[in-house]
């Protein structure tokens, strides 16, 4: 029951906090990566076998048990992959909900199917059924019966809570039902199962939130009850949270401000998402209490007090949380910068405070401040971006690594020329991936820059490391063939070509095949250089029609560059899912 009741609570929070998504996350990437764009055709489709669905349908009419629980877990199975085709089933399957000989196992499963399908037409056959079911039944069939908006079920929800024998979990089900389609009329009965102490405590709170999604005033005197014990129980809490969800009466605003107060982290934070939902100004004198709140959600909803009343002084405030301690929270707030760096007059006030976040010693905001300066090209902090190339933390070597390729200032090669060789010859710290990750950053930034003194030492990724110690070294060797594609496109250097070659077809040996990346960056490069003197070799291994894989697709990108032949692929065929517990048989 404990459980059960915490999950219900959060879902009343996400509920009471408007159900946010959260900021999509700006992440340093790679040139390589979109440097040549070239189409690629479309993925493969999936299709169900010729024939399944009828076979399905009369699968259920068969009079074996093992049939028709097999037919319905495949029909439910194909709708969840998004086969709209099996809706056909619908008739035998609600035949099959009916019929008396059908046992209760696999009225469970039809049941399950029908409800996956949205057959809401079978509404009042699942609910006719439910009446003589067990309970587990009718834990499935309800919830759906809810959200269809059945009418004939409410009065049997009401009838049920007004019964002093009840069974606990069909109670609950009954006030969930009720808080579902806001049924006025079932009120009443659920107000004195909040009030209740004899009740349990799941009971007493999915009432009160089934009160609380119906009524939208006239709560409030329910919510003194609950809490003028003297020392009123965290069940009491949180009934009067739930109460008011729809709640904006001064009183009640009121009383859930007492209510962000509480030491109990889900009734401050239900309770504060509450007020800002009625009106983020209600809350602008809780928001230093809300900061240093150690639950994220009440942060958050600060941090969106503050972007939904933004003004450039507020700009600081936000900027200073860029430290916060929960990773979403951070991008979100980033994110929020980056939005209000578009208008005109708050664009200063936000790079003026990211500058003096990346300036601050804490390496969560170091991080944040790097990637929107970064992305706003803000060029003044280019010797404090090189300054963080040495940081001890990964995040912020990759950060501040990405941020001066992207505003690419020219002073600063010499610097990322040097800390590249020093990372090369001598990684510093534990973390590989972050080294190998900086690297490839610095790479892209000498490329774009045209930065030719970095050719030797990119020259030295080419050929495979002799070792697994070496395979760290992924995005950092990729980025330097890559570059060197666009240092060599004039060179005509025909044993360069030829080692880009040997990397494209170092697979299936004795030795572990060279990685994938490295060699869809030979091909690139090969291409921008005209290679002409591999052009056979290329063809030769890709021949006349190109496979749909990142390394042909790359291959035939190159022959196209070098020649102008435009390859055609191989025309993507459909797969055939055949994983079925019942499928027809396969001819061989």
């Amino acid at each position: 029951m404990r459980y059960w009741f915490i999950a219900n609570f959060v879902c009343l929070i996400s509920l009471m906090c408007g159900g946010q998504v959260p900021a999509e996350d700006l992440r340093p990437t790679f040139l390589m990566l979109s440097d040549p764009e070239f189409d690629s055709p479309e993925s493969l489709q999936d299709v169900l076998p010729d024939d399944i669905v009828e076979l399905w349908r009369s699968s259920l009419q068969r009079p074996e048990i093992s049939y028709r629980l097999s037919a319905a877990i495949d029909i439910r199975s194909a709708s969840q992959a998004g086969f709209e085709e099996v809706k056909a089933a619908i008739p035998e399957l609600r035949q099959l909900l009916s019929a008396e000989e059908t046992t209760s196992d696999v009225r469970t499963v039809v049941a399950q199917t029908l409800i996956e399908l949205d057959a809401r037409e079978v509404a009042e056959e699942l609910f006719r059924v439910s009446l003589a079911s067990d309970s587990q039944y009718r834990q499935l069939v309800e919830p759906a019966l809810a959200r269809w908006d059945f009418p004939t079920i409410r009065k049997v929800w009401r009838e049920r809570l007004q019964q002093k024998l009840t069974y606990r979990r069909d109670l609950i089900l009954a006030c969930e039902g009720c808080g579902r389609v806001r049924d006025e009329q079932a009120l009443p009965d659920l107000l004195p199962l909040v009030q209740s102490q004899e009740r349990p405590r799941d009971v007493r709170f999915a009432a009160a939130k089934a009160a609380g999604l119906i009524a939208s005033s006239d709560l409030e005197a329910e919510v003194e009850q609950l809490l003028g014990l003297e020392s009123p129980p965290l069940i009491n809490r949180l009934c009067a949270v739930a109460l008011l969800q729809r709640h904006d009466s001064a009183l009640s605003q009121e009383q859930l401000k007492n209510l962000f107060g509480d030491p109990a982290g889900p009734v401050a934070t239900a309770a504060i998402g509450r007020l800002y939902e009625m009106d983020p100004g209600l809350i602008l004198d809780l928001l230093p209490r809300a900061w240093e709140h150690p639950d994220v959600k009440v942060r958050k909803v600060a941090a969106d007090c503050l972007i939904d009343l933004i003004t450039p002084e507020r700009i600081e405030t936000l900027s200073r949380h860029l430290n916060d301690a929960s990773p979403s929270l951070r991008i979100h707030i980033r994110e929020a910068l980056l939005e209000f760096a578009k208008k005109s007059n708050l664009e200063p006030a936000v790079r003026k405070n990211a500058t003096d976040v990346l300036n601050a010693d804490d390496w969560r905001g170091q991080e944040q401040a790097s990637l929107i300066l970064g992305q706003l090209d803000q060029e003044t902090v280019m010797p404090r971006l090189v300054e963080l190339l040495e940081s001890t933390r990964p995040e912020v070597q990759i950060a501040s690594a990405w941020a001066l390729r992207k505003i690419a200032v020219k002073e600063s090669l010499p610097a990322l020329l040097k800390h590249a060789q020093n990372q090369t010859d001598n990684p510093q710290g534990s973390d590989l991936t972050a080294v190998d990750r900086q690297v490839a950053h610095l790479f892209e930034a000498m490329t774009i820059m045209e930065y030719r003194p970095v050719i030797p030492l990119m020259r030295t990724q080419v050929p495979k490391p002799p070792d697994v110690e070496g395979n760290h070294r992924r995005l950092s060797r990729g980025v330097a063939v890559w570059g060197l594609g666009y240092f060599l496109a004039d060179w005509n250097d025909d044993q360069f070509a030829a080692q880009l070659m040997g990397r494209i077809l170092d697979v299936g040996g004795m030795m572990p095949d060279e990685i994938e990346l490295v060699r869809r960056m030979s091909a690139i490069s090969l291409g921008r250089m005209k290679a002409e003197s591999q052009l056979a070799a290329m063809k030769k291994f890709v021949g006349s029609t190109v496979h749909h894989d990142p390394v042909s697709e790359s291959i035939r990108w190159a022959i196209q560059e070098i020649s102008g032949e435009e390859l055609p692929y191989f025309e993507i065929p459909t797969r055939v899912l055949r994983h079925w517990r019942i499928q027809p048989v396969v001819e061989e």
